[in-house]
Order: C-alpha cells, then sequence, then structure tokens
C-alpha cells in the first residue's frame, strides 16, 4: 500500500488534500504551507466608480464605453447593470 494511503488513514483526511499538499511542498517547499493565504484583490467597483460611472450612463454613453473610460472590465461592468448597483439608461429614438 503507498504512503498516501497510509496518511489518509492514518490522520483521517481526504486523499485529495494530501494530493494537494504534496504538490504544495513539491512547488513552494515548506514555506508553502506557512505563506499567507492568497485574497482577492480590491474591489473595482467602489463607490466612487459606481457613481462616476453612473453619471455617464445618465449622460447617455454607451456601458462599453463607460468601462473602458475607467478602466473596468466590460463583463464586470455589465454584471454591475444586471444586479442592479447600476442603471443603464436607454436611449430614446426621436422621430422627425
Amino acid at each position: 500500500m503507498s504512503n498516501k494511503w497510509n496518511i489518509v488513514r492514518a490522520f483521517g483526511v481526504t486523499p485529495i488534500s494530501v494530493k494537494r499538499a504534496v504538490k504544495l511542498y513539491q512547488e513552494e517547499g515548506v514555506q508553502g504551507f506557512y505563506a499567507e493565504k492568497k485574497t482577492r484583490g480590491t474591489a473595482v467597483l467602489t463607490d466612487d466608480v459606481l457613481l462616476k460611472a453612473q453619471q455617464y450612463l445618465n449622460e447617455g454613453q454607451e456601458p462599453c464605453d463607460v468601462a473602458d473610460q475607467l478602466g473596468i472590465k466590460r463583463d464586470t461592468f455589465s454584471k454591475a447593470i444586471r444586479t442592479g448597483r447600476l442603471h443603464n439608461i436607454k436611449k430614446k429614438n426621436i422621430k422627425h
């Protein structure tokens, strides 16, 4: 029987957790177990950015243009519209 299965039985851990630990050890050594956990970066759509974005949308600018101006990924921006954090103002067709 392999060492992995002995560890799984002895410590009552899952096989995948052993695989992950072995991979971490091979890639980063012992320090990998003590390094700070990687977390998400700061939020892109802060209150200030949302306010500025909504002003641009109120002026009638297209969402993709506003996202580009503010340096925000277009799908992040469209998600904010879908979830109601931003409101896209529809342009009215003017007939002459």
